[in-house]
Order: structure tokens, then C-alpha cells, then sequence
């Protein structure tokens, strides 16, 4: 997923408000006959060549400012853009919400899937605040995913009977995701504390091996986020090292 932002055109920092409203006077040719000479906002980033092309009527007047969006990649290599908010501002609309400056949702602008076309500050928090929450649930749902393919892998490895080396049908994608105790039982590793000085300088933690068991040594100031991130590169390094068919990229 990517983020896009367009651009603002901004006065320049020597000028003042009324300079640069002033210097950014456009004037239109009506339908019908007659022009309209109206300030265009510093925020827009309309250059409003085409209304002066082909003429317009003062409801049609449209200011666009910054748009905010989000590309998802799909399968095929195609991408849909998703969660558009784009600031704009219809000074002569029919609709007295569109006259000031507001912000246009659209959850997904490809159908043409509008929310609520004038949002303002408050309006716009309360989307945040879902998006918000919805990125909550994505997380508790990305954690779950990791004990879902624990609890496949066990399955694994159960049916086969596999009582040694256990790991081995580990992927870099499964070390990534599954809970750090399951890695630590299949791994068949212990976790030890010592003094953040007896370990390497700048090092969160240590991977030895004797007699064929793991030892990982974590100072016992480290986080328990830390303690985890680090288990599993520890673990990630040593399934590269002492197994060729492991494909790991650091």
C-alpha cells in the first residue's frame, strides 16, 4: 500500500494573505455571456484552465486543494485507490455546506462510492477515528494470523511424526508471523538474562549453541517488543545458517 499526497500551490513565505488572494484573481467566462473575476484560494491547486476554456456557470466554480489517498496493490498487478479526501470549496453552490472550504470522502472513487461529500474538521475526525479502529483490528488480526499457522504448522509436523528438528518446515514468513513462545518450543531454545554488560556492545541479544540446544541471552533491561523483534532474527539467522533450503533476506 501507498500513501500519495498532492502538492498545494502556497504563496511564497514574503507574501501576505490579501497578496497572494489578490495575485490569484482568475477571471471566467460565463455560460451565456458576461465573465466573473473571483479570487482563487492559495490552496487550490486548480489551475482552472479548462473553465476558462469552455466557459462556466458561478455554481460550477470548483476550488481543489490537497488530496490525501491510499493505492492498494492488487493480484494481476493492477491497484485500486481507496480512502480519497480531497479538500475543495464551491463558493456559489446551491448547497450551503459546499460554500466553504470541506473536505469530499470517497471510500473508493472508482464506482464513484461518495461519503459525506462536505466534511468538516469534527466531521473528518470521526473518519480517523474509524480508521483508527479498523487499523486496531487489522493488527489484532495480523497477530492472529501468526497462531493460526502455529497451530498449522503443528498439525504439520504432528501428522509426520516429526520429533527432531522441527523448524525445518519453517518458512521466513511463518518465523515472521508466529508467536515467539511457539518458535522457542520448536526451536527446541531456552532464554537466559545476564547484564546488558556481559553481552557484545550495542547487541539486544546473543544466539549460542551447545550440545545441540539453543541458548538466546537477552539483558534483563530489554523491552519485551525488543526481547521478541530480536528472538526472531536470532532465529530467522540460525535456520539460514545451519539449514541450506532456508531462504532468508535480511
Amino acid at each position: 500500500m501507498s500513501i500519495t499526497v498532492s502538492n498545494p500551490v502556497k504563496p511564497s513565505e514574503t507574501e501576505t494573505v490579501a497578496e497572494a488572494v489578490a495575485d490569484r484573481t482568475i477571471t471566467y467566462p460565463l455560460i451565456g455571456g458576461g465573465f466573473m473575476s473571483v479570487p482563487c484560494p492559495s490552496w487550490c491547486i486548480d489551475d482552472h484552465s479548462n473553465d476558462i476554456k469552455i466557459g462556466i456557470t458561478p455554481d460550477e466554480l470548483t476550488h481543489r486543494g490537497e488530496t490525501v489517498a491510499a493505492e492498494f496493490a492488487l493480484q494481476g498487478g493492477r491497484s485500486v485507490t481507496l480512502l480519497e479526501a480531497e479538500v475543495r470549496q464551491e463558493p456559489f453552490s446551491s448547497v450551503p455546506r459546499a460554500r466553504d472550504p470541506h473536505v469530499l470522502f470517497s471510500p473508493d472513487s472508482a464506482y464513484n462510492l461518495i461519503g459525506d461529500g462536505y466534511l468538516t474538521a469534527r466531521e473528518l475526525d470521526q473518519v480517523i477515528s474509524q480508521l483508527r479502529d479498523h487499523t486496531s483490528e487489522l493488527m489484532r488480526l495480523r497477530d492472529k494470523l501468526g497462531e493460526y499457522r502455529a497451530e498449522s504448522h503443528r498439525q504439520h509436523i504432528a501428522d509426520r511424526k516429526v520429533t527432531a528438528r522441527r523448524w525445518e518446515s519453517l518458512t521466513p514468513t511463518d518465523i515472521e508471523a508466529m508467536p515467539v513462545s511457539y518458535l522457542l518450543e520448536v526451536f527446541e531454545a531456552v532464554v537466559v538474562e545476564c547484564d546488558a554488560e556481559e553481552l557484545p556492545k550495542n547487541s539486544f541479544g546473543t544466539l549460542t549453541t551447545t550440545g545441540g540446544k539453543l541458548t538466546i541471552t537477552f539483558p534483563r533491561i530489554l523491552t519485551q517488543p525488543l526481547r521478541e523483534s530480536t528472538a526472531r532474527n536470532l532465529l530467522m539467522k540460525h535456520a539460514a545458517t545451519v539449514c541450506s533450503a532456508f531462504r532468508y533476506e535480511q
